[in-house]
């Protein structure tokens, strides 16, 4: 019942381990991966941004104390400097249904936070507005999440294919975070 944290010699080790994982447990969305930054403090390039959103997602989820059943890692990755957990905590955000918002501080937020504004969102990191549409794809879901305000009020939220652009399941909340490590506040 309670969470298993694996750790492994290496990434590769770990990346292994993670799709064995689930693969076995049918895709289970509460085993994480916590990936190793790939830039060391003695390296003139830039880290990848996807991984960079990716490990700051699990970060997140474990900040918050999502209930994860295993994590998977590497030694490297637990070792890599990354945001307090504090920060983490204080940036959530949480929508529901029937909740009022202002879609001006929200947008706002979503930039402080590191999300891109884009048209139309494929990409994780970015948000996009549409009228009484805002659409966001945080890196700790596999499918963007489409708000739909009537007013203030959010009448809905749903996540949608960004090829298609089409809806696929309603939920009554969605739990999310900063997609970088630097929080502009």
């Amino acid at each position: 019942k309670k969470p298993v944290v694996l750790i492994t010699k290496t990434e590769n080790e770990a990346k292994e381990a993670y799709n064995c994982i689930r693969f076995l447990s049918g895709n289970n969305s509460k085993i994480l991966h916590l990936p190793q930054s790939n830039k060391s403090p003695y390296q003139s390039s830039h880290a990848d941004p996807i991984l960079n959103m990716e490990r700051m997602a699990v970060l997140f989820k474990i900040a918050i104390e999502d209930n994860f059943q295993i994590l998977v890692t590497s030694t490297f990755a637990l070792i890599n400097k990354s945001v307090p957990f504090s920060a983490l905590q204080e940036n959530a955000c949480m929508l529901e249904v029937g909740l009022e918002i202002s879609r001006n501080e929200l947008t706002t937020k979503l930039t402080k936070l590191g999300y891109s504004k884009v048209r139309t969102v494929e990409d994780i990191g970015c948000f996009a507005l549409r009228g009484s549409i805002i659409d966001i794809f945080w890196p700790g879901v596999d499918m963007p999440m489409r708000i739909d305000l009537f007013g203030d009020m959010i009448e809905s939220i749903k996540s949608f294919d960004p090829k298609t652009q089409l809806t696929k399941e309603k939920y009554s909340e969605f739990v999310f975070g900063p997609v970088k490590e630097v929080i502009l506040n």
